[in-house]
């Protein structure tokens, strides 16, 4: 679930459109610290509502708005005016995402050895290049979780937590 966030800022008329506007651009892809991004992630992938709308009404009680309606499974992303990290979600995949900051790998790290204590690593081979890290879980569903850092415009890098539940029934 490779996403972009930072041109995602959705033009037109309406409530979340004005909120958008709003938001200072160093936060649409944000400096989270490391805990903020995996609290974050805990909060809104790992113990996400089982239903999309459930989710997004998660979100939307804690501020965030999203960027464009959502679209069948295609991933929506939601944002903050603050320092806590975008969220993207999707019927299988949820992903908190933010500048790469010092401490993030190790605190996901933490976090996977206190949560799932029987986690199994992933082989890289079978990851896409972006990852750099991988586990199998079970929730009580079989899911992968992962950790994935891109290159962004800028010379700078992106850093996203990724929650996978292939096959996670979902309603809307």
């Amino acid at each position: 679930m490779a996403v972009t966030v930072s041109g995602c800022v959705q033009q037109g008329t309406g409530p979340d459109a004005a909120e958008l506007r709003n938001i200072a651009p160093w936060n649409i892809v944000p400096k989270s610290s490391p805990a903020q991004l995996v609290t974050a992630f805990r909060q809104f992938c790992v113990e996400a509502p089982a239903s999309r709308s459930a989710q997004e009404g998660k979100l939307r009680n804690a501020s965030y708005v999203p960027t464009a309606p959502r679209n069948g499974n295609k991933p929506q992303v939601f944002l903050v005016d603050d320092r806590r990290p975008a969220i993207v979600v999707s019927d299988t995949t949820c992903m908190a995402r933010a500048y790469a900051r010092t401490g993030q790998t190790e605190k996901m790290n933490d976090y996977v050895a206190s949560a799932f204590p029987d986690a199994r690593p992933v082989s890289p081979d079978s990851l896409p290049k972006t990852f750099e890290q991988a586990w199998s879980v079970n929730l009580p569903d079989a899911a992968i979780i992962a950790t994935e850092r891109v290159n962004d415009l800028g010379n700078s890098s992106g850093y996203g937590l990724i929650l996978h539940r292939p096959n996670r029934p979902r309603t809307n």
